[in-house]
């Protein structure tokens, strides 16, 4: 499961932090739409490129589901621009903390909203806004994403990732705030010493 990112005014950002509020269905959660808040971190001057992504789940909406029934509540994907580094997704379920590699990586600020990408305008949630579609790099290019960037201000608005296949069933990420930050702890971007021995998972590509 996996909150993705954006262009225009924000190519312009060396470090930002945003919040979001959607929803996820996917085979983690047998099928039922989750809400999930996340919380958004990305520094293009910390080793080449770096972005965090902490998502908490709402605990009613993942109850008695595969996600619910493991006790997570919270996970975080830490990912690094250019596959410099490994990319990590880790959690703390009942039995202890929990990492993988994780196979989708940072995109570039511009990969979803580059000019051939636009699509025309829309108003979402009230707000008048470019729409953008492309899909995701490899090993995720049949994955599309549909991005919808305010006018007035150049930030997101709203990502919509269409259901593909038979276990991701689609997400929708709404922005709630963004905004430009002249500095992040750098511990925000240092994985869990759990990481160390991280396994690769094929199933974590969101």
């Amino acid at each position: 499961m996996m909150l993705m990112f954006v262009c225009s005014v924000v190519c312009l950002m060396k470090r930002w932090q945003a919040t979001t509020q959607g929803w996820v269905s996917d085979g983690f959660v047998d099928h039922q739409k989750a809400s999930v808040l996340g919380f958004l971190y990305t520094d293009y001057q910390f080793g080449g490129g770096v972005q965090r992504v902490d998502e908490v789940w709402n605990a009613t909406s993942i109850y008695n589901t595969t996600l619910g029934n493991l006790g997570i509540t919270a996970d975080t994907h830490l990912f690094y621009l250019n596959g410099t580094k490994s990319d990590y997704f880790f959690n703390t379920p009942q039995n202890g903390q929990t990492c993988w590699k994780s196979p989708s990586g940072m995109v570039a600020q511009n990969q979803f909203s580059s000019a051939n990408t636009y699509k025309g305008n829309a108003t979402v949630n009230g707000v008048a806004t470019y729409h953008f579609r492309s899909s995701f790099p490899p090993p995720l290019s049949k994955l599309g994403l549909d991005l919808f960037v305010s006018v007035a201000s150049g930030i997101p608005v709203q990502m919509v990732v269409p259901a593909f296949g038979s276990f991701f069933g689609g997400s929708v990420v709404n922005f709630i705030t963004f905004q430009e930050v002249s500095s992040l702890p750098e511990y925000l971007f240092v994985p869990p010493a759990v990481c160390l021995n991280a396994l690769s998972s094929d199933r974590l590509l969101l």
